[in-house]
Order: structure tokens, then C-alpha cells, then sequence
């Protein structure tokens, strides 16, 4: 009787519930159908966040060349499809008939709901979300395809690829004096093993006579598509210090040295060195022939011979003096003949006097001033730098470099003529970013432009300690225009240095100072450029002295008190790149003059003061942080806790990096209308991109409706990069575009276009051929 009534009421229950839950259900809906709707909103807000914050370390793996996990990338697809329908459903539950729709909006509430929290449970549980990528090939290139298949290049390319090859040898050196193409060997090894596939991976790195070997670890990681954390860990000089295995067979890693030195590669290590030679008088007047080209004429060959002896076979003596003489009389090419066989040299320790002289002429007959200043302004920065051109912007236009310049976009267009001048004379060569936007010098060039800087304009570059004391206590920087100090204990300066006409200071080196001697600008009162970037987190006490600086460059990245900055009234140009600062000094707000502010490596700004931007009137570029979201101010009649847009509509602004958050702006297009070049991205994106700065760039998310009229749309006529991310009603935007503005998007040279639409079977920009999009 137990046992039947234990089943008889099991069965019962079943029975119970099977004939209640489907009358309860219904009820249970219409009773908390507020309730399930507070619940969507409420998880899809997490779930929002939850999106950005996995998208950013998406990104940022990406950045580091990382592959995702897959399962994070399904995730990320899942979250964007739930995120799409759940704003499609809140939208369509708040205008449709409730009183009809309770039960049916109330489950579908519950449920998506219930996605959401699992969602969210299975990101909380992601570990590592990306790993490290076979590594990405490095750009091969090589800068003189005429030597390469010289006899004498030959043969050492085939030996030392011959000792590539050999198991027993792991570390391997390239000796010769600067200028006989090293460098230019090892480029073309490189391309020689991966055509030959000996090795999977190659790192190449540049080390200076004063190696940073942190610096060294971060590039080579780089060039492998490796992030090294950060930490304060000092590393020892030597290879095996910085990571760099040295057994031979257990790794399968080659190394190949090069050095003027042979010593310097016996000494790290080098089981055998390779000695290259300068080029034997028959190629080395085929490379100038080649170089000068159609500029030799019949009655030159036999100058053309003497010059060629004269720079005795060494291959960037060659190249530069041909382009130098390249399209000149005869008189002048006379003339530099003379000057090799009579003048007298220079002797820089490790440079052949000729090649001095030949490097010097090529700088002598360059036909613009501004071009031999720019040149030798380039001799400041460390060897194996790239330097940037807007560094060579902010300093040329602090010193007046460029006549007949107003704008500051009339500068940039200079200082890429010039660059172009003396790329052509091969006095400059291209920088490891490709992009156009910096350049670097041959070490052996530098070394010449740092003499004739000296010498022709007082302008002093000193990389050691040692050499800076000896300057300071023979009194050598009195007469200095400009110093360039780029030794780590900068901290050992006097006090109070008299250089009544120095109009430039950089003092770059990456060490942590409490703060520069107290009275150390005191003496500098004419200064006009001030560079400093030795990660000081206050400004010295006398920057208040520096009443005619017209450039001010902060490069450190631990700045975070600059209240002194408002003395500075004839300042121009400002960038300041740090972490710390996160809130932008009112004191800027005084420098009536200023120009260019440039905050895009300011990377934890959250706040610029209302009205301070208003005040800059002459503002013509401003540059903020990409990865911060402001939270722009758009009207006027409230109370503003933040930066105003309209602050910048009497400006005449020409140049605008920033990020809004809210796609509704300001219907006004002053701020936009004169813009020559621009970065804006209007909502919050989940993507990160990286643009050349000379790419005018649009990216827009969210409701196209929501900028339709706005002064955004004037810049649809000049993008460059268009990004469209999940925007809504977008032929409202395309339907502003004049028709000539359809033809400039459509030319594949101006536009690189990346576009995240809805699907649909005839997209409105589906006219345009070059368009990409993201899926």
C-alpha cells in the first residue's frame, strides 16, 4: 500500500504540473512583462559593455600582430547578432499595441534574456582570448638593385650564404668601412634565404655606438610579431643578455653581424668574419654612369673617370656625388673635381677623407637653402632614427626656417619638397614605416651633416657624457644656435648655462629624472625650439624665462604637472605625448598664439576645461587622442563640463583629429568646412585602425539620420578612408553627396572605403567599385 502510494502520488505530481505550468505560463508573462522588459535592457547594457570591452582586447591583440581564438570570434558574432535583434525588438515594443502583444514581447524578453546571461557567463570564462602568429614576413627590400650583381658583391653574397648554410657556424659577421654597403648585403641575404626558404622567421635590427638594449628586445620582438611586457628590469650589454640564443645546433637561429669593426664581431661572438671591399674601378664606374644617367655627356668622360677615382670605389660616395652632379654643366662638374683633389679634409674616425668631401659637395650644391637646413637639422636626432616629419615641421616652423610660409599646412607642404630635395641627392633615405612620414640618414651621412652643423651653423649634437663635459667646461656652447644633448645622464648639466644664441634644445634621452636642474633655461632666453624627452613629470622651474619659444615638444610619458605652461606667451606650437596627464591644463588656455596643439599621444586624457579652447583664436591643427572617447559638449545655453565643439566655429581650423561618442552633432559646419586634412570618427567603434597621417579619414557608427544636415557631411566631399560601421538609414548619407563627390569616392587612389552595413540586396553605395566591406 506504501509502495502504490508513493507511485500514485509521484504520478500525481507530474500530473498536477503538466495540467498547470501551460495555465501559469501565460500569466506569468503578462504579470512580468515590465519586469522581463527591465531585465532586457538592463543584461543588454552589460551586455554592450561587455562587447567594447572584449572588442578593445581584440584589437589591441591584433595590434600586436596576434592570432584571436576562434571561440572569442564566434562569441563576438554571437553578441553582435543578439545586440542587433534585442535593439530591432525594444524598438518595435515600444510602438506597437502592448495591450495585444504583452504575452507574446514578455517571452520573447525572457528569452533573449537568458541568451544574454549566457553569453556574458561564457566571456567571464574566456582565458587567454589570442596567441602569438607565425610570424608575419618582414618587408624585403633592397636599395640598390645595380651593385647587387657585381662581381665583387657576388662572390661574398654566395660565401656568406655558404656559411648560412654550415651547421657549425651560428654567428656570423659582415666587416667593411661605413658607406660599403653592409646593410645593403644583408637586405639582399635576406631576400636570397627566404626565396631559398633557409629560415622560417627574420628579425633586423639597427644598434647604435650607444646600444639601448631595451630598445633592441622591443624591436626584434616586434619584427617576430612579439609582445614583451613592460617592467623597469634593466638588460646587460651583450647578445645573450637580450634574448638572442647563442648555441648553434639546439635552435636553429642564425645571426649575421655587421660592423666597421671586425673586433666589435669577434668580440659578440662571430666564428667567422667576411671583409667587404670597395667596389674595383670598372663597377664603380658603372654605378656612377648609371646613377648620373643620360647627364654624361662625350665631353665629360674623362672628368667622369678622376671623379670616380677620387671616391676610390666606395659605393655611397659614388651614388651621392652622381646625383649631385646629375643634370649639371660641365663647369660645375670641373668644379667639384677640383674641390676632391685640392680642398682640405676633414678626418672623421672611420670615413675615407674623400668620402667626406664627396658627401659635403653633394650637400654644397643643393640648390635651396631651406633644403641644406633641413639637412642639417636632421643631424640632431639619434643615429639609426627615424625621424619624424612633423618632428621637422614643429622645428622648422619654431625656427622660421621656411620663407614665404603662414600656414602651418603651407609648412608640411615644404618640408615633404625638401625631404624629396634630399632624397633625390640620397642625403636622406626612406624611414622603416613606409608611409612617407618619417626618414632616416646613413649613419656615415649623419656623421658629415653633424660636422658641417657644427662648423656652418653652430649647431652641436653630443652623444656622451664625456663630450658634454668637455663642452661645458671650455665654455663651447656660448656660441651654440642649437645643442642637441642625447646622452642618458643629462642630469650632470651646470645648473645655469650661459648660450645667449642658442635658438634650439633637445634634450632627449630615455631615463627617469626627478627634474632638470632648477636654473638651467635662465641663460637661454632667445630660445625658440624646446624638445624634451627624458621623462621629467613637471616642467623645469625656468621655463617662465623662455618668453620668445615658439615650439614646445614634450616627449615623455610622465608628465603630469605643466601649470607654468601659460608664461610661454609667444608659444606656437605644442605636442605633448604622456600617459599621466589626464586633464589638460587651463593654463593652455593663455597661449594666445598657439597653432598646433598636438594631444594624440596623451593616451589617459579624460577631460579639457570649457572655454580653453575658445581662447586658443589662432588654433589652426588640433590633434586629440584616438582611443579616447570625448565626451564633447555640443550647446551652448547649458551648463558644459567638458570642451565645446562650437568653442572651435571662429577658428580657422585646418587640421582635426578627435572622436565622438554621440553620432547627433551640431548641425553648424564651420568647424569643418575648411578642414584640409582630418581623422574624425563619429560613435563608439569597436574597430581600430591605423591611417597614415595624410589620410583624411571619416569613420561613422550608428543612425545616419542623426547627422543628416550636419556639418559632418561637408567632409564627404574630401574623405580619403571612409569606415561605415553598422550605420542605419544610410542613404540619408549618401544622398548629401554631390555628384562630384561621387566621382572623387569612386577613383581608387583617393578612397579606401570599409563599410559594416546591415545585409541588403542592393546596398546604396553599391555603385561605388572600390568599396570593401568588413565582414
Amino acid at each position: 500500500m506504501e509502495v502504490l502510494l508513493a507511485i500514485g502520488g509521484t504520478i500525481a505530481g507530474e500530473i498536477a504540473k503538466n495540467l498547470v505550468a501551460p495555465i501559469w505560463r501565460p500569466i506569468y508573462y503578462l504579470i512580468y512583462y515590465k519586469h522581463n522588459i527591465e531585465n532586457l535592457k538592463e543584461e543588454l547594457q552589460l551586455l554592450d559593455d561587455k562587447r567594447t570591452e572584449v572588442g578593445l582586447r581584440v584589437n589591441n591583440a591584433k595590434s600586436n600582430l596576434q592570432v584571436v581564438v576562434d571561440s572569442v570570434i564566434r562569441w563576438q558574432e554571437k553578441a553582435d547578432g543578439i545586440d542587433r535583434r534585442s535593439k530591432e525588438f525594444i524598438q518595435n515594443e515600444m510602438n506597437v499595441n502592448k495591450c495585444l502583444n504583452r504575452y507574446s514581447f514578455s517571452r520573447k524578453a525572457k528569452k533573449m534574456t537568458e541568451n544574454m546571461l549566457a553569453l556574458l557567463e561564457e566571456a567571464r570564462n574566456f582565458g587567454e582570448i589570442a596567441y602569438p602568429d607565425p610570424c608575419q614576413k618582414i618587408e624585403l627590400w633592397f636599395s640598390d638593385e645595380r651593385i647587387k650583381n657585381f662581381k665583387s658583391r657576388e662572390s661574398i653574397l654566395n660565401d656568406i650564404l655558404m656559411a648560412l648554410k654550415n651547421d657549425d657556424l651560428c654567428v656570423i659577421g659582415i666587416c667593411g668601412m661605413s658607406g660599403i654597403g653592409k646593410t645593403t648585403m644583408v637586405k639582399q641575404l635576406m631576400k636570397n634565404m627566404e626565396t631559398e626558404k633557409l629560415f622560417d622567421e627574420f628579425a633586423m635590427v639597427a644598434v647604435s655606438d650607444t646600444p639601448d638594449f631595451r630598445k633592441i628586445q622591443d624591436e626584434i620582438a616586434s619584427c617576430l610579431g612579439l609582445e614583451l611586457k613592460n617592467d623597469e628590469s634593466e638588460v646587460e650589454d651583450g647578445l645573450g643578455e637580450i634574448g638572442v640564443p647563442l648555441g648553434c645546433r639546439s635552435n636553429g637561429c642564425k645571426i649575421v653581424l655587421t660592423s666597421r669593426n671586425e673586433f666589435v664581431c669577434s668580440s659578440l661572438g662571430s666564428q667567422r668574419n667576411f671583409l667587404m671591399k670597395v667596389l674595383n674601378d670598372e663597377e664603380a664606374l658603372v654605378l656612377f654612369k648609371e646613377t648620373a644617367g643620360d647627364s654624361i655627356v662625350y665631353d665629360l668622360l674623362d672628368t667622369v673617370n678622376e671623379i670616380v677615382n677620387e671616391c676610390e670605389g666606395l659605393p655611397i660616395a659614388i651614388v651621392t656625388l652622381s646625383k649631385a652632379l646629375k643634370n649639371k654643366n660641365k663647369h660645375i662638374w670641373n668644379d667639384v673635381l677640383r674641390h676632391l683633389k685640392n680642398s682640405k679634409l676633414e678626418y672623421i674616425s672611420g670615413m675615407k677623407a674623400k668620402v667626406f668631401s664627396a658627401i659635403e659637395l653633394s650637400y654644397n650644391y643643393l640648390e635651396d637653402e631651406e633644403a641644406k637646413s633641413c639637412f642639417l637639422l636632421c643631424s640632431l636626432f639619434p643615429e639609426d632614427f627615424n625621424i619624424l616629419v612633423e618632428d621637422l615641421l614643429e622645428y622648422g616652423m619654431g625656427l622660421r626656417l621656411f620663407k614665404g610660409v603662414e600656414y602651418v599646412h603651407e609648412g608640411r607642404d615644404r618640408i615633404y619638397k625638401l625631404i624629396d630635395m634630399l632624397k633625390g641627392s640620397n642625403l636622406l633615405l626612406e624611414g622603416d614605416d613606409k608611409r612617407n612620414e618619417s626618414v632616416k640618414m646613413h649613419d656615415l651621412v649623419r656623421d658629415v651633416a653633424m660636422s658641417l652643423a657644427s662648423r656652418n651653423k653652430q649647431w652641436h649634437t653630443l652623444q656622451s657624457q664625456a663630450r658634454i663635459n668637455e663642452w661645458q667646461y671650455d665654455d663651447g656652447y656660448k656660441n651654440c644656435t642649437a645643442i642637441s644633448l642625447l646622452c642618458e645622464d643629462i642630469k650632470k648639466l651646470k645648473h645655469h648655462l650661459k648660450c645667449p644664441k642658442l635658438e634650439l634644445l633637445q634634450l632627449w634621452h630615455d631615463c627617469q629624472l626627478e627634474r632638470l636642474p632648477t636654473n638651467v633655461l635662465e641663460g637661454m632666453k632667445e630660445l625658440k625650439v624646446l624638445s624634451i624627452a627624458s621623462r621629467i613629470p613637471s616642467l623645469p622651474q625656468s621655463i617662465d624665462v623662455l618668453k620668445n619659444l615658439q615650439t614646445l615638444c614634450l616627449l615623455n610619458g610622465r608628465l603630469n604637472e605643466m601649470h607654468t605652461i601659460g608664461a610661454l606667451v609667444k608659444l606656437e606650437i605644442l605636442e605633448i605625448r604622456s600617459y599621466r596627464l589626464g586633464e589638460l591644463p587651463a593654463e593652455i588656455g593663455l597661449l594666445k598664439n598657439l597653432r598646433l596643439l598636438n594631444l594624440r599621444r596623451v593616451e589617459n586624457l579624460r577631460y579639457i576645461p570649457p572655454v580653453v579652447l575658445s581662447r586658443l583664436s589662432k588654433l589652426e591643427e588640433l590633434y586629440l587622442p584616438r582611443r579616447y572617447m570625448m565626451k564633447w559638449e555640443w550647446k551652448e545655453d547649458e551648463e558644459k563640463t567638458n570642451a565645446s565643439l562650437s568653442e572651435l566655429e571662429t577658428h580657422h581650423i585646418t587640421a582635426l583629429h578627435i572622436t565622438v561618442v554621440n553620432a547627433y552633432i551640431s548641425p553648424k559646419d564651420s568647424v569643418f568646412r575648411n578642414l584640409i586634412r582630418f581623422h574624425i570618427f563619429v560613435g563608439k567603434s569597436r574597430l581600430f585602425t591605423v591611417h597614415k597621417d595624410s589620410e583624411n579619414v571619416l569613420h561613422l557608427k550608428g543612425d545616419a539620420s542623426d547627422i543628416k544636415g550636419s556639418g559632418i557631411c561637408v567632409l564627404l566631399k574630401e574623405v580619403e578612408v571612409l569606415y561605415l560601421e553598422e550605420v542605419k538609414n544610410l542613404k540619408k548619407i549618401v544622398n548629401k553627396i554631390e555628384d562630384n563627390s561621387y566621382a572623387y569616392l569612386k577613383r581608387d587612389e583617393c578612397v579606401d572605403a570599409l563599410v559594416r552595413i546591415p545585409e541588403s540586396p542592393k546596398s546604396p553605395l553599391s555603385y561605388l567599385s572600390n568599396l570593401r566591406k568588413v565582414e
